[in-house]
């Protein structure tokens, strides 16, 4: 595909219309519209994605800083937001599970686990589990 566009490319640079066969170009471009449709699909899809990673990495970054008591959290917090973007995919993942890893163990309680649930969950009669 690559080395079709850039023979059409250089042709139409040159002008060189004579050169083409337009016959070809119009098959060639055919061919190649589900393609370019799909990644164009699959770019929007993954914009969101990204888009939902540095909002979440934000979120969890702004609520660690607000309770760090060294006062330096806020700090830390711009500059790490500030290069959410130029991230690839893999160290954006990687910047999230990390974060998120922080904020678990910061916020604990955050993800259901109510004080004292483990207690009571204690004081349940076992024998209907048998």
């Amino acid at each position: 595909m690559g080395e079709q566009a850039k023979a059409f490319r250089e042709m139409l640079a040159a002008e060189r219309t004579e050169e083409i066969d337009f016959d070809r170009l119009a098959a060639w471009l055919e061919s190649v519209e589900p393609e370019l449709r799909d990644a164009q699909a699959r770019s929007e899809d993954l914009a969101l994605l990204r888009q939902d990673y540095e909002g979440r990495i934000a979120g969890m970054a702004k609520a660690m800083a607000a309770v760090d008591r060294s006062g330096k959290g806020y700090e830390v917090a711009l500059t790490s937001l500030e290069t959410l973007s130029r991230m690839s995919g893999e160290e954006l993942v990687a910047c999230y599970r990390k974060t998120a890893a922080r904020f678990r163990d910061m916020f604990p309680t955050s993800f259901g686990l109510r004080p004292g649930a483990m207690a009571r969950g204690r004081a349940a009669d076992m024998s209907v589990y048998k």
